[in-house]
């Protein structure tokens, strides 16, 4: 009979039925036999939903509510907890706040508003009962993946007080050119006490699910400032960030995603949030092993216009911050994501090494990709150069709010690659590539048809490696600095296809400088 199979059996059973049937609780109430093996499949990727889901359509309420799941893997039900592997939390709040859709109506407006501080308690809620009365009486050296968004109940039209609804607040157009000062700055979830959150040590792996509209990110690193458009105060920026994070103190994986549209009139904004993740990833747990981090293009209304300077300082801190975490880091990977392009190995005006290369050194380091860059360094510098006829365009612009509101105006092909910023950006690499001895595979791309395409791979240490530059619309050529750096000479680059040079080292590292 069914009910005496082998588990063995039963597990290849549950193993291929999962992939055929939307749901496996039919099989576990067969008997207790099915029940434990057909639980270890439903219970291994679950999601889980805070508070009240009043105002969430029906087709939203997935899994289990925070106290059913409490319940469900408590007491005589931990044995289950070993099961779950992945825990996809949805929080939900009272109001669905969505970006660039409201402006102020009058100047009393304040983020400081019942609306905000509504969500931000639910969330502070949502976490402290997930952390401390869950999670923190679990097995703490069990590892799980943990998943967070937020989700909002009520819509509705100026939910915040003293707003309006204005669905193209994120645009500037003829008949909205004060963007600047009257859209609403973007809603972030926010913790009001993280040290209310217990220390989890059995969250091995956190994500932020990159997802728009009805869910947002909560705020990993950064806060909102209060009305910052006309009354920025850097004061402001003293107060605490919302690390939260840290209370994973073995965290070994991080996917943050903040690809996150912001009005470029909005660059305090800008600025705010890329020093604020450059100062949380200072303070990352050193156990972590992983980092994925995805931002967002951050460029002007029009190509016509000068990049953005997204820097608060004259100094690249996120570029520092993230070249200190790879040398514990094993994989690092960044999309969309604007770095000063000797981030690796700092390079004084002649190309030179403004430190000893032989201090640095990268012990478990395998795999470093950029990419997709912006065609634009974050201290506002174009990579991508206009012709001469693009350039008298340029020139003659004279009245930049019609460029900018006129859909027809103000974009350019940009063809004229900037040679001497990827020169730089490569002979960067190939001084720090020479003191990572695991490295096994460094990538490089920027998102526009004048950029260039690289690639590094290597077997193992000791071993053959290539590297490769090519693009399909311009082609790229290492120049001797860049072949210095890298250890090889120029003559010894082969162009297989039109745009694409390569070359193999018999061994990685090359010989000592």
């Amino acid at each position: 009979m069914a009910v005496n199979l082998p588990r063995e059996l039963l597990f290849l059973i549950a193993e291929h039925t999962r992939h055929l049937s939307s749901s496996l609780l039919p099989y576990a109430l067969v008997c207790r036999n099915w029940q434990s093996v057909f639980e270890s499949f439903i219970f291994s990727k679950v999601t889980i939903y805070s508070g009240n889901s009043d105002g969430i359509e029906a087709r939203e309420q997935k899994g289990f509510s925070l106290e059913d799941f409490n319940t469900a893997t408590s007491g005589e039900n931990s044995r289950r907890r070993p099961w779950i592997r992945e825990v996809q939390y949805d929080i939900i709040v009272p109001y669905e706040l969505l970006d660039w859709s409201n402006t102020k109506w009058d100047e009393s407006y304040t983020v400081d508003n019942p609306v905000r501080k509504a969500n931000d308690e639910a969330f502070q809620a949502a976490m402290t009962g997930f952390f401390t009365t869950v999670l923190s009486s679990w097995d703490q050296t069990h590892r799980l993946s943990l998943q967070i968004g937020l989700l909002g109940c009520k819509q509705g039209f100026e939910l915040e007080p003293n707003t309006c609804r204005y669905d193209d607040a994120g645009y500037y157009r003829f008949d909205f050119t004060d963007g600047r000062t009257e859209a609403l700055p973007p809603y972030r979830a926010r913790l009001s006490d993280p040290d209310a959150l217990a220390l989890v040590s059995c969250v091995d792996k956190l994500t932020f699910m990159n997802t728009r509209h009805r869910v947002k990110r909560p705020s990993l690193f950064y806060e909102e400032n209060d009305d910052y458009a006309d009354e920025y105060d850097p004061e402001k920026d003293l107060r605490p960030r919302n690390r939260w994070h840290q209370r994973c103190p073995t965290l070994t994986e991080l996917h943050l995603n903040l690809d996150e549209y912001v009005r470029p009139d909005h660059l305090e904004y800008i600025q705010e949030r890329r020093a604020a993740v450059a100062e949380g990833v200072q303070h990352l747990v050193s156990s972590l092993r992983v980092l994925s981090y995805i931002g967002h293009r951050e460029e002007p209304w029009k190509e016509t216009m000068s990049a953005l300077n997204v820097l608060k300082t004259n100094n690249d801190t996120l570029a520092a911050s993230l070249r200190d975490l790879t040398y514990v880091l094993r994989e690092l990977k960044l999309t969309y994501v604007s770095l000063s392009m000797d981030f690796l190995c700092p390079l004084d005006a002649k190309c030179q090494p403004t430190i000893d290369p032989t201090r640095l050194h990268w012990p478990t380091l395998e795999t470093l990709i950029v990419d997709r860059a912006p065609p634009f360094t974050p201290q506002g510098d174009w990579l991508a150069l206009p012709d001469a006829e693009e350039q008298q365009i340029i020139d003659d612009v004279s009245d930049w709010e019609a460029g900018i509101c006129n859909y027809e105006r103000g974009y350019l092909s940009r063809p004229i690659r900037d040679t001497e910023q990827y020169h730089r950006l490569f002979i960067s690499w190939g001084h720090a590539a020479r003191h990572m001895s695991r490295v096994k595979c460094m990538r490089f791309s920027v998102h526009h048809k004048t950029g260039v395409k690289f690639r590094f791979t290597a077997a193992a240490p000791g071993e053959e490696a290539t590297l490769t530059w090519g693009h399909r619309y311009a082609f790229y050529l290492p120049d001797h600095r860049v072949a210095k750096a890298w250890g090889f000479e120029s003559k010894e680059l082969i162009s297989d296809e039109p745009g694409r040079y390569s070359v193999s080292l018999p061994r990685w590292p090359p010989a000592a400088w």
